[in-house]
C-alpha cells in the first residue's frame, strides 16, 4: 500500500481526476466552434481534430487504472466532513 492509500490526500487527487475533467468536458466540445468561429482555423481544427479522436480510436480498459482509484479510496474524502451548528442559532419557523 502507498502512502496516499485510504487517507485523504488520495481521495482528494481521485477526485482532480475525475471530477474536473466531467466539469470541463462540456468546454471542451465546444470550443473548437468558438475558435474557428474567431477565426483562429488552426487551433480550431486541432481541437476539433482532438474532440473527434475518441469516436475514431477505440480506447482499451484499462484495469490497472481503475484498480488504483478504487484503492485511493475516494470515500476518505468526506470522512473528514463536519457540520458545526449551534442550537440557539437553529429556531423553529413556520413557513405559511
Amino acid at each position: 500500500m502507498g502512502l496516499f492509500y485510504g487517507t485523504f490526500l488520495g481521495a482528494y487527487i481521485v477526485h482532480l481526476i475525475t471530477v474536473w475533467p466531467w466539469l470541463l468536458g462540456g468546454f471542451f466540445a465546444i470550443s473548437p466552434a468558438i475558435f474557428l468561429w474567431r477565426g483562429e482555423m488552426i487551433t480550431g481544427t486541432a481541437l476539433l481534430g482532438l474532440v473527434l479522436l475518441q469516436y475514431i480510436i477505440k480506447i482499451p480498459r484499462w484495469p490497472a487504472f481503475a484498480a488504483w482509484m478504487k484503492d485511493l479510496n475516494p470515500r476518505a474524502y468526506y470522512a473528514r466532513c463536519t457540520m458545526e451548528v449551534d442550537l440557539k442559532d437553529v429556531q423553529s419557523e413556520k413557513v405559511s
